[in-house]
């Protein structure tokens, strides 16, 4: 019986290891979730959550609590601590060390300060971190590029900062990025081959399509890009991301933005993908909700060129402002509802990258979740989780207590959202 009693007692100190198993500051460990929004981060060890991890996250400890809590800094740069209960293992006891950056750990902090910090980040050669042999995509609404608000209203004090723009792209190192709210009109077109100029001043190759449809002083959503890294061909207006369009119908319906698509493919071979800039009804109307409801079921339908997209190819990506800010008529559904259902809606063809801070944009000094990457469950080229940038991650989503961002003045009131692809055809 004592052998018994000594074998069970071995037993459940190694379940005990496998429910939480050891970590020591310096391991670098695997995260995984139990919630479909990832893993919890919190600023103490105890529940003050500020965001999560994407499962499958990867992280450095570098600290331990006497409640076993761990401190982990992520790759992404942000520090939290996380319940023992997310850590399922160790990777490796002693990474090697990571290879030393010309940037400071301000770097991104700067880039969204000011137009001039801006530069100086980037003319030390300082661009946001990613893999070599990654192609990044990203989405940014610009709010009313170039003049900053609707052409019915007067705003000089927002017009778009064009060398800061620039900049900021520049920085961010991204090579396709779906943008929303941009004008069409003389003056915006103007504004947008400065823009490419500046991008181009730095030996780089720089194109941008817009929606054709449309009048010229409405909201457009279209794509800039990097030609000499991603080709994009078969450029069309997609009526179907349009809540408000019917089949065969106008594209822009009810003054709303239909999808913009265009195909892709990766300098050298690389990634092969369908992708979409979207920009789905603003509002918190029962109208509005509808709207978006209905484009987010036609997802799977879009026709281009008279063949279903997913009848030729799994690959797709849809990038854009989704507007996932509720409803206020009865009965009401607050906007983290709307969000939950969203994702609901995408399954099982579609799936949400998860980002690594819970805004993208500020309303009324609050920040709010509206933009996203959405990508087809057979995509493997793109990852689990999303980046943030801009002020909303310098941030970290706190509230705006005084003055609001010079950023978010002259820049957008949202944020870039990036998703780094493998620049592969991994479905070959």
């Amino acid at each position: 019986m004592r052998t018994l009693a000594i074998a069970a007692a071995s037993l459940l100190v190694a379940l005990s290891a496998l429910a939480d198993p050891p970590v020591d500051v310096g391991d670098r460990v695997e995260l995984r979730a139990t919630h479909h929004l990832g893993v919890p981060l919190h600023r103490m060890d105890s529940s003050s959550m500020f965001g999560r991890a994407a499962d499958g996250s990867f992280g450095k400890v570098v600290a331990v609590s006497a409640n076993d809590w761990v401190r982990l800094e992520l790759p992404d740069g942000r520090s939290g601590w996380v319940s023992p209960r997310y850590v399922v293992g160790v990777i490796d006891e002693h990474p090697p060390a990571p290879p030393p950056s010309a940037c400071a750990a301000d770097a991104e902090e700067r880039v969204w300060a000011s137009r001039e910090e801006c530069e100086a980040v980037v003319a030390a050669g300082c661009r946001l971190p990613k893999e070599s042999d990654a192609l990044r995509a990203g989405t940014w609404n610009v709010r009313w590029f170039p003049k900053g608000c609707s052409p019915s209203e007067s705003c000089p004090e927002n017009a778009t900062d064009l060398d800061w723009l620039a900049c900021a792209i520049t920085w961010m190192d991204v090579d396709l990025l779906a943008v929303e709210e941009i004008l069409d009109d003389p003056g915006a077109r103007t504004a947008i081959a400065t823009v490419v100029a500046k991008l181009e001043a730095a030996g780089e190759d720089w194109e941008v399509d817009l929606q054709a449809c449309g009048p010229l002083k409405a909201q457009h959503v279209g794509f800039l890009w990097r030609s000499d890294r991603v080709t994009l061909t078969a450029f069309a207006d997609v009526e179907e991301l349009n809540g408000a369009a019917s089949a065969g119908g106008d594209p822009c319906s009810a003054n709303l933005r239909p999808g913009r698509y265009a195909h892709a493919v990766g300098a050298g071979g690389g990634a092969d993908f369908h992708v979409v800039a979207v920009h789905l009804d603003s509002g918190t109307r029962d109208r509005d909700y509808q709207n978006r409801r209905s484009a987010i079921d036609r997802l799977d339908q879009i026709n281009v060129g008279g063949t279903p997209i997913l009848d030729s190819e799994v690959d797709l990506l849809v990038l854009g402002d989704y507007n996932t800010m509720g409803r206020s008529e009865p009965p009401q559904i607050p906007a983290a509802l709307e969000l939950e259902l969203f994702e609901e809606e995408l399954a099982p063809g579609f799936r949400l990258a998860t980002p690594q801070v819970v805004c993208t944009e500020y309303f009324n000094g609050q920040g709010g979740r509206l933009d996203h990457a959405v990508m087809s469950v057979g995509m493997q080229e793109a990852p689990r989780d999303a980046r943030v940038s801009g002020y909303c991650a310098v941030r970290n989503c706190a509230a705006f207590t005084g003055s609001t961002p010079a950023a978010y003045e002259v820049l957008s009131d949202h944020c870039p959202v990036l998703v780094d692809l493998h620049n592969a055809d991994l479905d070959d």
